[in-house]
């Protein structure tokens, strides 16, 4: 059932994808400074946030300032919250937070892009939700094909706490492979 479900949304997904995008240098004049967490969930602080009716836009662990790396390359201006929202369109739809940490896996779990590169597939079942990842070297390159399908709870797998915020995701990409 959860697979239908997420063949109804995904086409939402990517729709509303692109109006976030194109909203995305507006959405910064509805902010106002407001305490929440910041820097990836790891604390707290004062930050332009996004008002309720328009949370689907802003990730829910920081400001729209971003996390403190983002912020040491690109200040804290407008731009920058510009920048956040088209590098994080739509972090919050159809998100479900998760509160028990029980999870199953198919496949090879070590499959990774990057530095640690390993081809291969792996399917994580957690609280009603899947995440199906799949990377394939291309031919002998550096670069790898890289699909994310599901809602992200591979992190459940290597400890994450719960409460546990699992996001949607589509993202087929061209990666690096070393």
């Amino acid at each position: 059932m959860i697979y239908i479900i997420y063949a109804l949304l995904l086409p939402l997904e990517i729709l509303f994808t692109l109006v976030a995008l194109i909203l995305s240098p507006i959405l910064p004049f509805f902010a106002s400074t407001v305490y929440g967490y910041t820097d990836n969930g790891s604390s707290f602080g004062f930050g332009p946030r996004l008002p309720n009716w328009l949370n689907w836009f802003q990730t829910w662990d920081n400001s729209l300032w971003g996390d403190s790396t983002f912020q040491a390359i690109n200040g804290l201006s407008y731009l920058a919250m510009v920048k956040w929202l088209i590098r994080n369109p739509l972090p919050c739809f159809a998100e479900k937070i998760l509160n028990d940490a029980t999870f199953t896996i198919k496949g090879n779990n070590a499959v990774t892009d990057g530095s640690r590169a390993v081809s291969g597939w792996v399917l994580v079942n957690a609280g009603g939700l899947f995440q199906f990842v799949w990377i394939w070297q291309i031919f002998n390159t550096s670069k790898c094909i890289y699909i994310n399908l599901g809602w992200n709870v591979r992190a459940l797998t290597v400890g994450a706490k719960t409460p546990y915020h699992a996001t949607f995701s589509f993202s087929p990409r061209i990666s690096s492979f070393l």
